[in-house]
């Protein structure tokens, strides 16, 4: 969506631009074309920057939530260790505990 609305913002002033052009190159002397034409120019330059901040944003948005997912996963492999050490044991525990068992009936 955001994509969509660059893609008019420019459109447009594009068009005011270049109207505003033509006018300014048949009547060069017409201070109202030429305040109306700086101010559209400061209008473009400002709604870049702001775009430009915004994909600062985004990237920086898009690099912590990299780093989030990373720490979940790490977390997540912790875990299933722990829990598989933890059966580990426990089978260890039953198996020794049963050889100890038998031997013990043998004898």
């Amino acid at each position: 969506m955001r994509n969509l609305k660059q893609l008019q913002y420019n459109a447009s002033m594009e068009t005011a631009l270049t109207t505003v052009k033509i006018w300014l190159d048949a009547r060069p002397d017409n201070k109202e074309l030429i305040e109306l034409t700086k101010c559209l120019t400061d209008i473009y330059f400002y709604v870049n920057s702001l775009e430009l901040e915004r994909k600062g944003f985004d990237s920086a948005i898009d690099a912590l939530r990299a780093e989030r997912n990373q720490f979940a996963m790490q977390a997540q492999a912790i875990q299933e260790e722990e829990v598989a050490a933890s059966v580990a044991e426990k089978f260890s525990r039953e198996t020794s505990d049963d050889i100890n068992e038998r031997l013990n009936n043998l004898l």
